[in-house]
C-alpha cells in the first residue's frame, strides 16, 4: 500500500467533512499512516455523529501509545492493546456498530482486536469528520488517511478483509 491518493493531515486545522446515513447499526473505516502520536492525548481519525449524549457519535481515536479507542459521545467504550498501531506504517482500521444490541468490533488490518463491547448507539446526525473532532476541530491527526468508507450494514470479518484487500490493491 502506498501513499498515492491519500490526504495528508498535519495536526493543524486540517479536516475533511462528509455526509452519512445516520442510524443505529453501520460499519466504517479507513487506511491510515500516522507519522507521530499526539502526546498525552488522542488523535481523532474519523468521527460519525455529533458530541452530546452517550451513543450520539462513534469516533475512532488513536492514543499516544498506539491504541485505537472508540468514543461514543460521552466516554471511551472500546480500547485495543497498546502498540496496536505502529508509526509510519499503513494500517486498515474498521469498526462495526450494532446499535440496538450494543455490539461493537474494532478491526486492525483485518483482525478483530476487541471482540465485542456493549454500548447502545443511535446516531442521528449525518456528519462525518475525518482528521479531528467537529465542530471544535481539536485532537488533530498527524499523517495520511485514505479510502474512508461507510456502509449501513454490519460487516463480518470476511467482508472487512475483502474491503481491505480491494482498497490496498486499488492504490
Amino acid at each position: 500500500f502506498c501513499g498515492d491518493g491519500s490526504a495528508f493531515f498535519d495536526n493543524d486545522n486540517a479536516t475533511a467533512t462528509l455526509s452519512t446515513t445516520p442510524g443505529s447499526s453501520f460499519s466504517y473505516g479507513l487506511w491510515m499512516n500516522v507519522s507521530d502520536f499526539v502526546p498525552s492525548s488522542q488523535a481523532v481519525l474519523i468521527e460519525i455523529g455529533a458530541s452530546g449524549s452517550a451513543g450520539s457519535q462513534v469516533t475512532i481515536t488513536l492514543t499516544s501509545t498506539g491504541q485505537i479507542q472508540i468514543f461514543n459521545g460521552s466516554g471511551f467504550i472500546g480500547t485495543t492493546a497498546a502498540n496496536t498501531v505502529e508509526l509510519n506504517t499503513w494500517h486498515f482500521i474498521a469498526v462495526t456498530v450494532e446499535g440496538s444490541s450494543g455490539g461493537l468490533k474494532i478491526y486492525v488490518d483485518g483482525v478483530d482486536v476487541t471482540g465485542s463491547h456493549t454500548a447502545t448507539f443511535n446516531v442521528t446526525d449525518n456528519s462525518m469528520t475525518v482528521g479531528a473532532f467537529a465542530p471544535s476541530s481539536s485532537f488533530y491527526t498527524e499523517g495520511n488517511i485514505a479510502n474512508v468508507f461507510y456502509c449501513t450494514e454490519i460487516l463480518t470479518q470476511d467482508q472487512v478483509r475483502q474491503i481491505m484487500r480491494f482498497n490496498s490493491s486499488a492504490q
